[in-house]
């Protein structure tokens, strides 16, 4: 299960990472956010891949391969999509909160 608390870990340090750079750059940091929530997002992708997709062949703390290991492997990128699409969504609000 330590995919999960990497997961976790990755995620809030973006969103600390994004507000902290809303709070200090300014109007200017929207493109910033979304370059940050992108690098995030795909660097989850490859968590899940080395966890649970074709990668956990060259991982040796991920379980055996599996039937079901794509198809987790599929949800875990599903919920990737929501969770720095909404990451993303937080810290243009935030963005809009501090500068206007």
């Amino acid at each position: 299960m330590a995919i999960y608390g990497i997961s976790i870990a990755m995620f809030l340090l973006i969103l600390v990472i994004g507000l902290f750079i809303v709070r200090r750059t300014g109007i200017r940091s929207e493109r910033v956010i979304t370059i940050l929530c992108v690098v995030g997002f795909l660097c989850q992708i490859l968590i899940n891949w080395m966890f649970w997709g074709e990668g956990s062949i060259y991982n040796p703390f991920a379980h055996a391969v599996a039937d079901q290991s794509s198809l987790t492997f599929l949800v875990l990128c599903l919920i990737s999509i929501f969770c720095y699409s909404a990451l993303l969504m937080l810290l243009y609000k935030a963005n809009e909160f501090y500068n206007e």
